[in-house]
């Protein structure tokens, strides 16, 4: 028996080898295992402050006389027909008129001006009044010689350029604050230009071109996941998933950026996901 001893103690060396060499890959595998992440879907609130102009559907009211009474408030809501500017040589005769037939619509057109449409009125001229989206960059304002007033009727518009384009997509929408909250939709977005439309609050807009609001967008969801994890070229953004120990390189789009995290398009990165960082 005491022959086989040497023999023996080389097995369980050479065991004892093996099972030490076996536990030191198992380690050398788990610490070369890559760290991930799991994409989790999250909602934020974001406020954007912004710069813009407001372009508003605006026509010009033009008088033929020299000196005309204004028969009308500054931003006074009238009816499409409505007596708006009074010839001053005639002014005796309509006060007159007004008097002795106070509801009936003063019936001698040659000795006024009337509004074309219904909408709020204004004298307030700034020669943008012509202005539309498309050609807004190249746009020169310019006065009519014979115009008197407007005449804005429908919503308006805010237009401004902001270097958080890509939190803003095509019919959402969000919260305009400016003193008051209105609710607004985004009517397109190109490039860093943002349009969004209103249907209330023209009243406060109406002699405001030039505007300083605070956007609130209550709907921003999406994917979290460390700055880390993101890859950018020329291509776009990526990230690189783990499916059953296997990298998978997923196209992303980033909707959403804080300091420590951001929030990307829930598309073919899908909630649950290992991503590596």
């Amino acid at each position: 028996m005491r022959k086989d001893l040497p023999f023996l103690r080389f097995v369980a060396a050479a065991v004892f080898l093996a099972l030490a060499a076996y536990i030191a890959a198992a380690f050398a595998d788990g610490s070369s295992a890559p760290d991930t992440v799991t994409a989790v879907r999250v909602s934020v609130k974001k406020t954007v402050c912004a710069e813009g102009i407001v372009l508003r559907q605006e026509e010009y009211v033009t008088s033929p006389f020299e000196t005309a009474y204004l028969a009308v408030s500054e931003g006074e809501r009238i009816k499409g027909g409505s007596v708006l500017f009074v010839n001053t040589d005639c002014l005796e005769d309509y006060l007159s008129f007004l008097d002795s037939c106070p509801d009936t619509p003063y019936g001698n057109t040659q000795d006024c001006v009337r509004a074309q449409c219904a909408g709020f009125f204004s004298s307030y001229l700034d020669g943008y009044e012509s202005a539309d989206v498309y050609g807004l960059d190249d746009f020169i304002p310019e006065i009519p010689a014979d115009a008197v007033g407007r005449i804005v009727k429908n919503g308006w518009l805010f237009v401004f350029d902001t270097d958080d384009a890509e939190l803003f997509y095509e019919g959402q929408t969000l919260t305009l604050e400016i003193v008051d909250g209105y609710r607004a939709r985004v009517e397109s977005v190109t490039g860093k230009r943002v349009v969004l439309r209103c249907r209330e609050g023209l009243g406060a807009v109406l002699c405001t071109r030039h505007l300083d609001a605070r956007l609130i967008i209550d709907d921003v969801c999406g994917l979290k996941l460390p700055y880390s994890a993101i890859h950018s070229d020329a291509d776009g953004d990526t990230v690189y998933t783990l499916v059953s120990g296997v990298e998978q390189v997923v196209p992303v789009e980033v909707i959403y950026k804080e300091d420590s995290y951001c929030l990307v398009k829930q598309d073919k990165l899908c909630e649950g996901m290992a991503v590596i960082k």
